[in-house]
């Protein structure tokens, strides 16, 4: 019998987009939550969510969130009786979930025995084998090219399941994660697009069946490989299991959008002892969610950080305007997920959301979430686990915008003539102008472009070219740079020598 423990301050141990996501349903619960942070972040949007914060020590993000015994004394120091781990470098480790316990505070995440389980991969597979499920060899796994020629394209399926001390498990349905960059999720969608509802109900029965033979309480995720151009070999089963992980992890907010399911809710009623309060039939999925995960490219100040409150998604963000995004961190900006009643919907409104947002400063892969989102094949449901690699491998050279090109003219020029240089992204541009009232030619590369001017003030400019008519924003940085946003584009353009 497991003991109830109420918690009435609990200490995020992490940062972030995951850490305000905690809070939210913290503070829902009636329980006051204390933030950590680096000396570098002291402004960020989680340590003005949490009811106190606490300073950590360290030279870096990294050694300010793995320093356990700082974040222990915060702990104490904060009156706090529980700690999530939320996803920072002591989510997996199992002496920081026993050194938690040691202390009399409740860890709200897996124990130490769950975690030394799920972190040596052959124990599940050695028990998946048990119990009859598919696994890949473990010469398939090493040798990424006779996996390919064994399965050709393959989809990432994750099953997120959730486990509890009295022996219930219940799986929320399927997400896709197989839009990837490095190593690390660009795209997340609930339910799969790729995948049959026989194959989504298989999984999901061996996703619970290994939760309840291993014991394990609390959520978590199961890994499966699917073949993504569904070629009948005899013999060949229709999924394999790669392994299960104890982050809730990327793409928790379309599984939480699809099923109406609060899953950090039932993540710390668990944990503080309760019964699972899911039941798996009245788990359905309602409608299509998709995840973006925005990221800056470089460390530096983020001088604007804006998006449009009409565009129908959610931004859990981890930053806001004049924030320095710190060396070391992680690099999220937001993630941003979309839904609607079709998958069509939600990709459109995802790719709208992010081709509208204001963000001057460090480079991000936001252009690239929004081509691949607007991708044929992607709106397709064609995709596999090479679709990123692929498409950048065949990705066109970036275009100038002659009516971006234009607006930063009209705002920091005087009407008349003239010539200047100017560099966007890695290109520089000659440009030879002309501007009237509202008559304006440029002459890029020998080639001469007619524009009108139709309206011009303090937040910008209206032009038209070629009968289209755009209103374009500038905002001028401290750093000299000019910065457009239309709907649809963003560019910067930096005096050149």
């Amino acid at each position: 019998m497991v003991a109830i423990r109420n918690i009435r301050t609990m200490l995020i141990a992490g940062r972030g987009e995951l850490a305000r996501r905690v809070m939210r349903t913290a503070a829902q619960m009636g329980i006051r939550t204390v933030a950590v942070y680096h000396p570098t972040e002291a402004n960020a949007p989680h340590v003005r969510d949490a009811d106190l914060a606490m300073e950590l020590p360290g030279n870096t993000l990294l050694d300010a969130y793995r320093d356990a015994g700082a974040i222990l004394r915060a702990a104490w120091q904060a009156g706090a009786d529980a700690v999530h781990p939320g996803d920072g470098p002591l989510a997996g480790s199992a002496r920081f979930s026993a050194d938690c316990a040691a202390q009399g505070l409740v860890f709200l995440g897996p124990q130490p025995q769950d975690l030394d389980m799920l972190s040596t991969v052959d124990t599940v597979l050695n028990m998946a084998r048990v119990l009859g499920i598919p696994v890949l060899p473990a010469e398939w796994r090493a040798d990424p090219m006779r996996l390919a020629g064994e399965l050709g394209r393959v989809r990432r399926i994750e099953v997120p399941v959730f486990g509890d001390h009295h022996g219930t498990a219940v799986h929320l349905l399927d997400r896709e994660s197989s839009i990837q960059l490095r190593g690390h999720i660009l795209l997340a969608e609930a339910p799969s697009a790729g995948v049959s509802p026989t194959v989504r109900a298989a999984m999901g029965l061996v996703a619970t069946t290994l939760t309840t033979e291993l014991g394990y309480v609390g959520p978590a995720i199961a890994e499966f490989l699917v073949p993504a151009d569904n070629r009948d070999i005899a013999g060949q089963p229709e999924f394999f299991l790669l392994g299960m992980g104890s982050r809730l992890g990327p793409g928790h907010a379309a599984t939480e959008a699809v099923t109406g399911i609060d899953v950090f809710r039932s993540q710390l009623e668990v944990a503080m002892g309760g019964p699972l309060l899911l039941d798996q039939v009245a788990i359905v999925e309602w409608g299509h969610a998709v995840e973006a995960r925005l990221h800056a490219d470089q460390s530096g100040l983020l001088s604007r950080y804006e998006h449009d409150p009409r565009a129908g998604v959610h931004f859990e963000d981890c930053v806001r305007s004049g924030l320095v995004m710190p060396p070391g961190g992680t690099g999220l900006l937001s993630a941003i997920t979309a839904h609607a009643s079709s998958r069509s919907e939600a990709i459109a409104r995802l790719a709208r959301a992010l081709a509208r947002m204001r963000l001057h400063g460090p480079s991000t892969n936001r252009e690239l979430l929004v081509e691949l989102l607007d991708s044929v094949d992607f709106q397709a449901g064609l995709l596999h686990t090479d679709y990123t690699d692929d498409y950048l491998a065949s990705r066109p050279a970036p275009s100038i915008s002659l009516v971006h090109l234009a607006a930063a003219v009209v705002t920091g020029c005087p009407a008349g003539s003239g010539q200047l240089n100017l560099r966007t992204g890695d290109q520089v541009v000659r440009v030879e102008y002309l501007f009237e009232e509202t008559d304006l030619k440029l002459v890029v590369d020998g080639r001469c472009s007619e524009l009108i001017l139709r309206e011009l003030d303090a937040d910008g400019a209206l032009i038209s070219m070629d009968g289209l008519t755009r209103h374009c924003r500038v905002h001028r940085a401290g750093d000299g740079s000019t910065w457009v946003n239309d709907a649809d584009h963003q560019s910067r353009w930096v005096p050149a020598d």
